[in-house]
């Protein structure tokens, strides 16, 4: 009997309910099948299970999740059932870290009862919850509150997306010239030397440092003692991904003026473009990293700011994330998803005579995403590029496609 026949036998009523719910067991005929011959008020009176039939077949393990939800969305089982179906499989150990992360997270399972009843760790469940240190209320909340830059200093501006690992970054740079006593941080401008400290305390702590509130703007004059103990003044400029994303495809007369001010000022720049890895697979945002930096990377050069930069830098951040650490796994990133956005900056080293690098950039060792070992290679290695900018030194040529690389 083909399905044809079996859909009007239902539908005449000439089978049983035992028939058809062999016919549903045996996947002769399918549920939505059913539901398009008979009316809900019967289809339930078919498979009706007593709440306590449910329970027993759910310790029983025959009910796997997606029929859990299916009785729970019809209200035949409470909530419960699936707390206890997703605890049983951790007890088991059928769910890896990734399940048990998520599960947590989407708000499924509370991980306190979790660490309660001994199915994980409290050092799991910080970990799932990826607690860091709240933002500091520190910087200015606009563009108009910022003081006028300092002249005869690099202003360093580091860029990227919400998130992207840039306080990050200033910390554990700033914590290296700190640790080392090369860093002289001015007071004129009070925000910034709290702001400095406040992250680089964070390292010494050995936590995350705080992120950069989303309507905030950090101004950092700092000096920097070089290797061969010459004063470097640089001021670093960091606004927060959220206005970094809010100024995409904004003409120049949308922009906030002070930031304008910023681009066209005469001191010489270096541009450290934070290329966050662990959000690039990432489809939450409306427009990709690379477009984002293709967008300020033109119009700096359409408005005539590229004139006075020194220095591109693009910066791999959260690079303790990728299962390969090498060079090589390095590059192949850069081919495989910023082709368009290195060419650009190749392009606009030749066309302006600057200097372009790239360094892939973590705080340290992490054993778990919240708990590392402050390592102080990458930190270094940026601290003594950036030192070479006093003075100014000849551009090097490259060595290849992506010969000049991991400023080498």
């Amino acid at each position: 009997m083909d399905i044809t026949e079996l859909k009007k036998f239902i539908k005449d009523g000439r089978f049983g309910d035992e028939k058809i719910k062999d016919l549903i067991a045996t996947n002769r005929i399918t549920m939505k099948d059913l539901e398009e011959l008979l009316p809900p008020e019967k289809i339930k009176k078919i498979f009706y299970v007593s709440p306590e039939d449910h329970w027993e077949k759910l310790k029983e393990g025959k009910y796997d999740l997606a029929t859990i939800r299916r009785f729970m969305a019809v209200g035949d089982l409470p909530r419960e059932a699936l707390i206890y179906f997703h605890e049983r499989n951790i007890g088991i150990g059928n769910y890896d870290y990734n399940t048990r992360r998520e599960l947590v997270r989407n708000g499924e399972l509370d991980g306190h009862e979790l660490v309660r009843k001994g199915l994980i760790t409290q050092e799991e469940l910080d970990d799932i919850t990826d607690r860091m240190l709240p933002p500091v209320d520190i910087g200015f909340e606009s563009w108009s509150e910022i003081p006028k830059l300092m002249p005869n200093r690099v202003d360093v501006f580091v860029l990227g997306i919400a998130g992207s690992g840039k306080s990050a970054f200033m910390a554990g740079l700033l914590y290296y010239a700190r640790k080392n006593g090369r860093l002289s941080a001015e007071i004129d401008n009070m925000e910034g030397y709290r702001y400095a400290a406040s992250i680089t305390d964070a390292v010494k702590r050995g936590l995350l440092p705080p992120a950069t509130p989303a309507e905030k703007m950090q101004y950092m004059a700092c000096g920097f003692t070089s290797p061969k103990n010459e004063t470097v003044p640089m001021t670093f400029i960091e606004m927060s991904g959220e206005v970094f994303e809010e100024c995409f495809a904004k003409q120049i007369n949308q922009m906030p003026v002070n930031f304008v001010n910023y681009l066209q000022h005469e001191n010489n720049k270096v541009l450290i473009l934070a290329i966050d890895y662990k959000e690039n697979a990432s489809t939450n945002k409306d427009m990709t990293q690379e477009i984002q930096f293709d967008f300020i990377l033109k119009f700096m050069d359409k408005h005539g700011t590229l004139n006075n930069v020194s220095a591109i830098c693009i910066l791999i951040t959260k690079w303790d994330l990728s299962p390969d650490q090498s060079e090589e796994a390095a590059i192949k990133f850069l081919e495989d998803e910023y082709l368009g956005l290195y060419n650009l900056c190749r392009k606009m080293e030749h066309k302006y005579k600057l200097r372009f690098a790239i360094f892939r950039y973590s705080l340290g060792q992490f054993s778990r995403r919240n708990a590392y070992t402050y390592d102080a290679r990458d930190s270094k290695l940026l601290f003594n590029w950036l030192c070479s900018f006093v003075p100014v030194q000849e551009t090097q040529k490259g060595k290849g496609f992506f010969g000049k690389i991991f400023g080498k």
